[in-house]
């Protein structure tokens, strides 16, 4: 399903966890533009835990699948739109992470775990892409402190 608004937006459906699912809205986005100038990784799970003994296996999974894993898998498959663009720009919607020597929390494991893994991963892909002319930065819009 296709809903468009105006000539200027078109939403485009999108399971981040499943691999046919953004190799169709890339698809699907190729099929709209030529190039694509800025990519938002937005998605995000979170699953709390009040300490270790509450930690399941697919609350694990399921955030370091949307946290972590989607904002790569997603970026890579536009990357071809992404290389067409005069300023492409990839943002990784985050949370603030302190540096690891200087974690307190021992709640919400698995988000908290995810976050520190996808603020590498976004570094990680921005010294990367650089020498392509993408810069990719991981954004938090939240103003609480780091976890």
């Amino acid at each position: 399903m296709k809903t468009t608004y105006g000539d200027r937006l078109t939403l485009v459906p999108l399971d981040v966890t499943d691999s046919k699912s953004i190799e169709a809205a890339a698809e699907q986005v190729q099929r709209e533009t030529d190039a694509l100038d800025l990519l938002i990784n937005n998605a995000g799970v979170f699953f709390p835990s009040a300490g270790f003994a509450d930690l399941k296996p697919e609350s694990l999974g399921q955030s370091f699948a949307v946290n972590s894993i989607a904002p790569m898998m997603v970026s890579q498959k536009l990357m071809p739109l992404l290389q067409k663009s005069d300023s492409p720009k990839i943002v990784n919607i985050t949370a603030p992470t302190r540096p690891i020597a200087q974690l307190q929390r021992t709640e919400n494991h698995s988000y908290i775990a995810s976050r520190y893994a996808s603020n590498a991963m976004t570094k990680m892909l921005s010294l990367e892409l650089r020498a392509l002319g993408v810069i990719v930065v991981a954004l938090c819009p939240a103003t609480s402190e780091p976890t």
